[in-house]
């Protein structure tokens, strides 16, 4: 039991890590995405 917590312990911090890593990858190309959608439609700059 005690090996069991140890190996969780050592192993969930690199993962909440990477899969934060990945969620602010995926929101952050979704952004860009949208982004590129609002500003090919010519509208100037302070509006968007």
């Amino acid at each position: 039991m005690i090996l069991a917590r140890y190996i969780l312990r050592e192993h969930i911090s690199p993962f909440i890590f990477g899969l934060s890593l990945i969620v602010f990858i995926f929101t952050m190309n979704l952004l860009f995405q949208m982004l590129g959608r609002i500003a090919g439609k010519g509208l100037p700059p302070m509006v968007i």
